[in-house]
């Protein structure tokens, strides 16, 4: 469920285009490589086809990840940040780490 989540929030599918966007993976691949939208086929909203754009940000690879999760804050590189916190802790802490710069 947490995968559809994400393709919700950063590409902006619709519940049903997400559970079914395993059926468009190939295709949104070479869209993404080619830098050209992405095809919504299969879940939509009277069976006809539309494009969604990737924001910038989430294809640009060189942005670091900040994780927040007091259960799960592993991150996949070095380089990322994983705060075992509630959300609420976790921003008063940056809030109070950026006033101290």
């Amino acid at each position: 469920m947490t995968v559809w989540s994400e393709l919700q929030r950063c590409i902006g599918l619709r519940m049903q285009e997400a559970v079914q966007s395993g059926l468009s993976l190939a295709s949104w691949l070479r869209s993404l490589e080619q830098v050209r939208p992405l095809d919504v086929v299969y879940g939509t909203k009277g069976g006809r086809a539309r494009a969604t754009f990737v924001p910038e940000a989430v294809c640009d690879h060189s942005g670091r990840l900040v994780r927040i999760n007091p259960t799960d804050c592993t991150v996949p590189s070095a380089f990322d940040v994983g705060l075992p916190l509630g959300a609420l802790a976790a921003l008063q802490g940056m809030a109070s780490a950026l006033e101290a710069l």
